[in-house]
């Protein structure tokens, strides 16, 4: 599946309800990158390899508002954005 919108990356559904998968899209643009959620305190909750496309399961995580960042293999932030679970 190719992403092709202004957005260097796409995660949807969002808000995700708790327990559900979120799935993302990267332009190939991006390259080769992580894909890392945070909490609002600042607590890495995961980072997930992310090439083209991905998912990640949402079912050990509480429901609340999470940041992400899409960092690039120099592990330079190149895209952020909030998640919310529900």
């Amino acid at each position: 599946m190719r992403h092709n919108g202004e957005k260097i990356i796409l995660i949807y559904p969002n808000p995700v309800r708790k327990g559900q998968t979120i799935n993302f899209l990267i332009k190939e643009a991006a390259g080769e990158a992580t894909l890392q959620v945070v909490d609002l305190m600042g607590k890495v909750i995961g980072n997930y390899p992310a090439r083209i496309s991905g998912e990640i399961k949402t079912d050990i995580w509480s429901s609340g508002i999470y940041l992400f960042r899409l960092l690039n293999t120099k592990g330079e932030v190149i895209a952020t954005g909030k998640l919310i679970v529900q």
